[in-house]
Protein backbone atom coordinates (compact mmCIF):
# COMPACT_ATOMS: atom_id res chain seq x y z
CA UNK A 1 0.00 0.00 0.00
CA UNK A 2 1.59 3.61 -1.03
CA UNK A 3 1.34 6.01 1.54
CA UNK A 4 2.37 10.14 1.41
CA UNK A 5 3.58 11.59 4.37
CA UNK A 6 4.99 15.45 3.99
CA UNK A 7 3.99 18.74 4.92
CA UNK A 8 0.69 20.19 2.67
CA UNK A 9 -1.07 23.25 2.11
CA UNK A 10 -4.59 23.65 1.98
CA UNK A 11 -5.54 24.95 -1.24
CA UNK A 12 -9.31 25.41 -0.07
CA UNK A 13 -11.21 25.16 3.38
CA UNK A 14 -11.62 21.89 4.71
CA UNK A 15 -15.37 20.60 4.04
CA UNK A 16 -17.39 18.55 6.76
CA UNK A 17 -20.15 16.56 5.73
CA UNK A 18 -22.48 13.80 7.27
CA UNK A 19 -23.49 10.30 6.22
CA UNK A 20 -27.01 9.19 6.24
CA UNK A 21 -25.72 7.22 9.26
CA UNK A 22 -24.49 10.34 11.21
CA UNK A 23 -20.75 10.05 10.95
CA UNK A 24 -18.87 12.98 10.02
CA UNK A 25 -16.52 13.22 7.30
CA UNK A 26 -14.20 16.10 6.46
CA UNK A 27 -12.77 16.57 2.98
CA UNK A 28 -9.63 18.24 2.27
CA UNK A 29 -7.64 19.38 -0.96
CA UNK A 30 -4.04 19.44 -0.52
CA UNK A 31 -1.10 20.50 -2.32
CA UNK A 32 2.56 18.95 -2.01
CA UNK A 33 5.35 20.55 -3.59
CA UNK A 34 8.76 18.77 -4.31
CA UNK A 35 12.11 18.44 -5.91
CA UNK A 36 14.09 21.38 -6.87
CA UNK A 37 13.07 24.90 -8.39
CA UNK A 38 13.14 25.05 -11.68
CA UNK A 39 13.63 27.84 -14.20
CA UNK A 40 10.50 29.79 -13.18
CA UNK A 41 11.40 29.39 -9.64
CA UNK A 42 8.87 27.44 -8.27
CA UNK A 43 9.01 23.74 -7.40
CA UNK A 44 6.78 20.97 -8.84
CA UNK A 45 3.65 20.17 -6.86
CA UNK A 46 0.97 17.76 -6.62
CA UNK A 47 -2.41 17.95 -5.29
CA UNK A 48 -4.00 15.45 -3.00
CA UNK A 49 -7.19 15.05 -1.63
CA UNK A 50 -7.95 13.63 2.02
CA UNK A 51 -10.12 13.11 4.33
CA UNK A 52 -10.77 12.62 8.05
CA UNK A 53 -13.28 10.54 9.84
CA UNK A 54 -15.90 11.04 13.01
CA UNK A 55 -15.19 13.11 15.62
CA UNK A 56 -11.47 14.47 14.62
CA UNK A 57 -13.15 15.53 11.40
CA UNK A 58 -15.99 17.71 13.64
CA UNK A 59 -13.01 18.88 15.92
CA UNK A 60 -10.34 19.72 13.27
CA UNK A 61 -12.81 21.29 10.31
CA UNK A 62 -12.63 24.50 11.78
CA UNK A 63 -8.82 25.08 12.23
CA UNK A 64 -8.24 23.83 8.29
CA UNK A 65 -8.45 26.73 6.29
CA UNK A 66 -7.05 27.86 2.96
CA UNK A 67 -3.33 28.50 2.70
CA UNK A 68 -2.70 26.94 6.14
CA UNK A 69 0.15 24.06 6.33
CA UNK A 70 -0.21 20.91 7.53
CA UNK A 71 1.63 17.61 8.29
CA UNK A 72 -0.32 14.91 6.90
CA UNK A 73 -0.03 11.37 6.54
CA UNK A 74 -1.91 9.60 3.57
CA UNK A 75 -2.39 6.00 3.18
CA UNK A 76 -3.96 3.69 0.40
CA UNK A 77 -2.69 6.29 -2.14
CA UNK A 78 -4.40 6.12 -5.48
CA UNK A 79 -3.23 8.21 -8.48
CA UNK A 80 -6.06 9.54 -10.76
CA UNK A 81 -5.99 12.26 -13.51
CA UNK A 82 -8.05 15.52 -14.85
CA UNK A 83 -8.02 17.78 -17.80
CA UNK A 84 -7.17 20.79 -17.22
CA UNK A 85 -8.58 24.04 -19.04
CA UNK A 86 -6.11 23.44 -21.65
CA UNK A 87 -6.91 19.87 -22.32
CA UNK A 88 -3.85 18.29 -20.52
CA UNK A 89 -4.16 15.52 -17.85
CA UNK A 90 -2.61 16.53 -15.06
CA UNK A 91 -1.95 13.53 -12.35
CA UNK A 92 -3.69 13.42 -9.15
CA UNK A 93 -3.33 11.62 -5.75
CA UNK A 94 -6.30 10.18 -4.15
Amino acid sequence: MAQLIGLFRLGADAELRYLPNGDAVCNLRMVYNYGKKGDDGYKPSQWVEGSLWGKLAEALTPYLLKGKQIVAHVGDVHITSYKNKDGVDIPKLT
